[in-house]
């Protein structure tokens, strides 16, 4: 989770493209609105469900489909066409996601004793493996999981 409501990596106002598959825009990505987002970021908004291409502000391209389908139909392109790889970038994204990470697990260090969220992600982490599809409800818990 890289939007307003975790805080955290600070990677959303940098973003010259956006790409939110089968995902409203809300809170989560500032609504997609200055300064959360740059005003000349390029949206593209994929979706199976044609009513929730609609909702909201509109994206400069909106696509129908099964947002899997399409994002394998954009790296198959990507691959064959042989496009740039942004691996400076990403090597980048993947260092401020994992300070974000070890300040939210310091933070957490300092909690008074007993169970807190941290707890929690890190027992149910034990047990994922990558096929486990695992559901979170907002809230407090929910932060703990996006971070």
């Amino acid at each position: 989770m890289v939007g307003a409501a975790s805080g955290g990596a600070t990677l959303l106002p940098e973003a010259d493209l956006l790409v939110l598959a089968g995902v409203a825009f809300d809170y989560r990505v500032g609504h997609l609105s200055p300064p959360n987002v740059r005003g000349d970021a390029s949206i593209i908004r994929i979706d199976s469900n044609p009513t929730s291409l609609r909702h909201g502000l509109e994206t400069h391209l909106s696509i129908q489909g099964s947002p899997a389908i399409v994002l394998d139909q954009i790296r198959d392109t990507s691959h064959r066409d042989h496009g740039p790889l942004a691996t400076q970038w990403l090597d980048e994204a993947k260092a401020r996601r994992d300070v974000h990470r070890q300040r939210c697990l310091d933070t957490a260090d300092k909690l008074a004793s007993g169970t807190n969220g941290k707890d929690v992600v890190l027992a149910i982490r034990q047990v994922l493996t990558e096929e486990t599809i695992l559901l979170v409800d907002g809230g407090n818990i929910g932060q703990w999981f996006h971070q």
